[in-house]
């Protein structure tokens, strides 16, 4: 007669462990532990032996702790004050509108480019839909 073996995955039973215990921990009335640092300490004084980076990940899952956790200090952000030389460095995008009507023309889109050095700024109208019913976008294509 054959007898069965479960296998089990160490590494999840692990993860699953440290999800449980922390989540006793951490959600205690007793304490509120208000970063990584601070639960590890508590779950070292209780016994158990977690590393930093257990904990972190653990915690960054938490709804509570995402929503009173701390803005970050420093993001990083590109820098164009370095950039002197007209023309050597734009920006582009393009405007979606629909209802800018100048005259008898409607204008679709708007191509927006901006200098990054003279911060000079130019719109120029794109896709022209002309008002009536024999014209249209369709029969323009």
């Amino acid at each position: 007669m054959l007898v069965p073996i479960i296998q089990i995955n160490t590494s999840r039973r692990d993860e699953l462990d440290v999800s449980t215990t922390l989540q006793k921990i951490y959600y205690q009335p007793v304490g509120y532990q208000r970063n990584a640092k601070k639960l590890l300490e508590v779950s070292l004084k209780a016994g158990y032996d977690f590393n930093l980076d257990e904990v972190r990940d653990w915690l960054e899952r938490q709804l509570l702790h995402l929503l009173h956790k701390f803005h970050p200090r420093y993001i990083p952000q590109a820098s164009f004050s370095s950039i002197t030389t007209p023309n050597e460095m734009h920006q582009a995008d393009v405007l979606y509108t629909r209802h800018i009507k100048p005259r008898r023309t409607i204008y679709l889109f708007y191509l927006n480019v901006k200098d990054v050095a003279l911060r000079y700024e130019a719109i120029v109208p794109i896709g022209v839909a002309f008002k009536g019913p024999a014209k249209s976008i369709k029969n323009m294509q």
